[in-house]
């Protein structure tokens, strides 16, 4: 179960409904999690960290991550920062 920040409104629709899914970072080799960083999902989605704490170093090249695109956020381990779509 998601924490609550990951909650909805009780009257969304089921297409504003929150869909995550597993992928891993594809590019760059080392990801930091820096905010400001640009990254290659490997289904292809481009994103941007927008707020993170300092060096999350991800030290794996095909780290498993969990993305929740309506709600902007990657979810890596227990870490969880805000991402920015750059491919709509």
């Amino acid at each position: 179960m998601f924490p609550a920040m990951f909650s909805l409104d009780a009257h969304a629709s089921k297409e504003d409904a929150v869909a995550c899914y597993k992928t891993a970072i594809k590019e760059p080799l080392t990801f930091y999690g820096n905010r400001g960083d640009i990254f290659i999902l490997y289904d292809g989605s481009k994103w941007k960290v927008v707020s993170g704490a300092q060096y999350e170093y991800i030290p794996f090249r095909y780290r498993d991550v969990i993305i929740c695109p309506i709600i902007e956020k990657l979810m890596i381990g227990d870490k969880t920062l805000s991402v920015l779509q750059l491919d709509k």
